[in-house]
């Protein structure tokens, strides 16, 4: 019955889980299903945080997907028990209209690279940092062998809030095998490298 601002997200789930999907939904748009968490470790599930916040009005909501194979010879139920599976997810929030520029900082006020999410992912991942003043920005994906295997950005960008997609393709657009890689930004003196997991 009112708006809400997401700023985490993370699930709960048990033995038998191998995959915990969270989407944003939307009741006027059936077609409109938009991926915001997955887990495929049941027992260390990440924590996915929004900043800024994650904006949900009246007409929005949560859809959630878990995915379990069964390796016991037992039947399994769904319940609250050890032994039963569930499906739980946990959101920090708070209520009321989207924050606007006068109401929060538009601007963030350090250079950052996130981890990316999902990781492990198949196909697509997404690359988030944080740009705090206009710059060159250079994102490249390198294999373990420190070849380049694609660049995602090399552009001049304004400060701000940035994301960028990986599909998993080299700089051929051909699907790329299964492995760890190494994604990296640089602007300007700053650089950081971080990593990620292929899983087909």
């Amino acid at each position: 019955g009112e708006s809400i601002n997401i700023f985490q997200l993370f699930s709960h789930a048990h033995r038998l889980n191998t995959e915990f999907k969270i989407y944003k939904i939307n009741q006027d748009d059936s077609d409109y299903k938009e991926l915001i968490y997955i887990s495929y470790d049941w027992e260390h599930p990440p924590i996915m945080k929004f900043d800024p916040p994650m904006y949900l009005n009246i007409r929005d909501g949560i859809e959630m997907e878990a995915t379990y194979y069964n390796y016991t010879d037992e039947v399994v139920e769904f319940g609250l028990l050890s032994i039963d599976e569930m499906m739980i997810s946990f959101g920090l929030y708070f209520p009321g209209e989207q924050l606007n520029s006068d109401e929060v900082d538009m601007l963030p006020n350090q250079l950052m690279l996130y981890p990316n999410f999902p990781n492990p992912f198949n196909p697509i991942t997404t690359l988030r940092y944080d740009l705090p003043n206009d710059g060159l920005v250079n994102i490249t994906i390198y294999d373990m062998m420190a070849r380049k295997v694609k660049t995602l950005v090399n552009s001049s960008q304004t400060a701000g809030f940035k994301s960028v997609q990986w599909n998993a393709t080299n700089e051929r657009n051909e699907p790329v095998s299964t492995g760890l890689y190494l994604y990296t930004i640089q602007v300007g003196n700053f650089r950081q490298t971080r990593k990620m997991v292929l899983l087909k």
